[in-house]
């Protein structure tokens, strides 16, 4: 985890605003190549979320909701009014979390390969799932009797490399990976833009549909030729199609001006993986 300490980063001025909220183990500078885009047409407010980048833990175990309070209070002390929120994979669920419990602070919503809807396990994944649970439990018992380490070969030989890399933040993740957003994603009435890369393996396009099938009105791009971050390898695509396909649906999508080389850059990419 990158220690920049930094807890805000404002670019542009004028136009839409945009927040942007990134992924688990990550800060506000993963989201830079988007936000420089953005800031060509608004200005965007970066974050580091608390427990992130050197940005001190919460002082409690929190969830997705807890995350969303804290940012809507920072929407509040900023006087930023329904802002575009973007999140990343977790910081999607955030995302997710203000606008269905804060729907008069949101004036749009883009999640980007976001994280909180479970997918469908086939019977072999559930069965390894239990057995791999219960590999742990016994681990840890025997451990507090006999003094052994076998919990901790265990999460080193099959917890996921946020899990094992998560520190002092494991008990927020355990939390927020347990989280299962459909109820929230179902009251949201937000213009919404979802943007999955067709080769994502950690949030696979199976949620992004899912998503899209909650969330009323949604719009779903599925980015050929891009993984789990895909404004990291295509930031001028999705800020392209944030362009195009989100902001005409904003109320105040008369601000933005239409170009033209918008739609070509969308079409050439298409072509090039079709």
């Amino acid at each position: 985890m990158a220690i920049d300490n930094k807890t805000e980063e404002v670019l542009g001025s004028g136009g839409q605003v945009f927040v942007l909220l990134h992924g688990w183990g990550c800060t506000l500078n993963h989201m830079r190549p988007l936000a420089k885009l953005l800031a060509t047409f608004g200005q965007v407010h970066s974050l580091t979320l608390p427990g992130f980048g050197g940005v001190p833990m919460p002082g409690e175990v929190w969830g997705s909701r807890e995350y969303a309070d804290y940012v809507h209070a920072y929407l509040k002390s900023n006087a930023l009014e329904r802002p575009v929120m973007a999140g990343h994979s977790f910081g999607g669920r955030v995302c997710v979390q203000l606008a269905g419990n804060y729907p008069d602070a949101v004036g749009g919503l883009v999640l980007i390969a976001s994280a909180g809807i479970p997918t469908t396990k086939t019977l072999r994944k559930r069965v390894r799932l239990k057995y791999v649970r219960f590999l742990g439990k016994s681990a840890a018992w025997i451990d507090f009797f006999v003094r052994t380490r076998l919990k901790q070969r265990h999460e080193a030989r099959f917890g996921s490399v946020d899990y094992r890399n998560a520190g002092l933040m494991r008990p927020v993740l355990v939390k927020v990976v347990n989280e299962d957003l459909s109820a929230v994603a179902r009251t949201i009435q937000t213009p919404a833009l979802l943007l999955w890369g067709e080769h994502d393996t950690e949030t696979p396009c199976e949620m992004g549909r899912k998503y899209s099938e909650l969330i009323s009105g949604a719009d779903l791009v599925i980015l050929p030729g891009a993984g789990h971050v895909p404004f990291g390898t295509m930031p001028d695509l999705c800020a392209t199609y944030i362009k195009t396909r989100l902001m005409p649906r904003l109320a105040h999508a008369s601000r933005v001006t239409e170009d033209p080389a918008c739609d070509s850059s969308i079409r050439i990419h298409e072509r090039q993986h079709a």
